[in-house]
């Protein structure tokens, strides 16, 4: 009676919340999924960006989820603002090292081993960028790339879909072996 009242009403919460969870974070990563360099999504200004390499380590780190202020020509860029900017179809994130009228020299701050410090550094136009670096989540990042694999599909796009449409076989299934289990 009660025991399996109680049982049903947790399963069903659970259910509910699992759901619901897994439609966010899907939501979420198709947002996510969707900003590539020739189609950025800004949310609520911010454009969220999934960083796939050791550039800019420490401030930003490899399979961080960065969160960028989309802003227009007429915001301000500082010596020492991560920028995000676009050149030849190609997205950048670097730091400003240095601005001179419209020109921004901007260079990455981690170089690769074997690799000449300041060889990559180049001026750019301030026209060029449209983000300023404003924050990082660490585990988002690397919760997007999974879910953006085989398995992290599968996880958390089929699974739910299958509690929905079977939630009640799978109730039953789930009272059926509780009451053996409080029977033993």
């Amino acid at each position: 009676g009660k025991a399996v009242k109680a049982i049903n009403v947790v399963l069903n919460t659970a259910l509910i919340i699992f759901v619901i969870l897994s439609l966010a974070v899907n939501v979420l990563v198709l947002a996510v999924s969707v900003a590539t360099p020739q189609t950025e999504v800004a949310i609520s200004g911010v454009i969220p960006y999934v960083f796939q390499s050791g550039t800019m380590e420490p401030a930003i780190m490899k399979n961080d989820l960065a969160f960028f202020n989309k802003i227009d020509v007429q915001y301000p860029v500082n010596t020492g603002d991560v920028v995000l900017f676009k050149e030849d179809n190609t997205v950048y994130v670097e730091r400003v090292l240095a601005k001179s009228g419209d020109t921004l020299t901007v260079d990455i701050d981690k170089y690769p081993p074997l690799s000449e410090k300041g060889s990559l550094k180049k001026d750019i136009q301030r026209s060029v960028v449209y983000g300023v670096y404003s924050s990082r989540n660490r585990w988002l990042g690397a919760l997007i790339l999974f879910l953006n694999s085989i398995f992290g599909r599968v996880l958390f796009l089929f699974i739910p879909s299958i509690l929905i449409f079977f939630n009640k076989p799978i109730k039953k299934f789930l009272q059926t072996f509780s009451k053996l289990e409080s029977q033993k």
